[in-house]
């Protein structure tokens, strides 16, 4: 059944994301392209924005810039975003294929990624970002079932890592609890 909601979501997301496939910067791009790296760490780790900060300390010491995995990141966006949807609504639990679809689309629709993906500076971290809330939603899937330490662990090092790239994983993680706790 997953199949069904991560086709729909992915073909949403295409279809809905068209921006990020366009060739060009936005005003965010343009800062981040012209400021020295040491001079964002500092802005983002201000900013509580710390695994950013951290992702950021690492480009500069491979001389490599954000902008420059673009593609990379909007793949990794689209399957990331989708596989933590797919989770953390327990699409597992449900067996009608048109609904399943018509989820899968709505939430590949999602129009505030589209702002993310119109930033190409923010595509790479926001992606790592739904990486890191998969695996902290699987983590806590897995903590429920069976009470294992190293599962809730997990889960906590998986959120703060994620919420510290972007404030947006803390309303979608406890979504993605209140999901697994109804």
């Amino acid at each position: 059944p997953q199949h069904w909601f991560i086709g729909a979501y992915l073909f949403a997301f295409v279809l809905s994301k068209f921006l990020g496939f366009v060739p060009g910067y936005a005003l965010d791009d343009y800062v981040t392209a012209s400021r020295e790296a040491e001079v964002l760490t500092t802005h983002f780790i201000a900013q509580g924005r710390f695994t950013f900060a951290l992702l950021m300390s690492w480009l500069q010491l491979t001389s490599l810039h954000l902008n420059d995995f673009n593609v990379v990141g909007l793949l990794g966006l689209g399957l990331f975003s989708g596989l933590f949807a797919c989770s953390a609504l327990r699409i597992e639990d449900n067996r009608n294929p048109y609904l399943l679809v018509a989820c899968g689309a709505l939430a590949g629709a999602y129009p505030y990624l589209t702002e993310y993906v119109s930033f190409r500076q923010a595509i790479l971290p926001t992606a790592i970002l739904f990486l890191l809330c998969w695996i902290a939603t699987n983590a806590y899937q897995r903590w429920r079932s069976s009470r294992q330490h190293v599962h809730l662990a997990v889960f906590l090092a998986c959120s703060v890592l994620a919420a510290g790239i972007n404030q947006l994983a803390v309303p979608l993680l406890c979504i993605a609890v209140l999901f697994h706790d109804l």
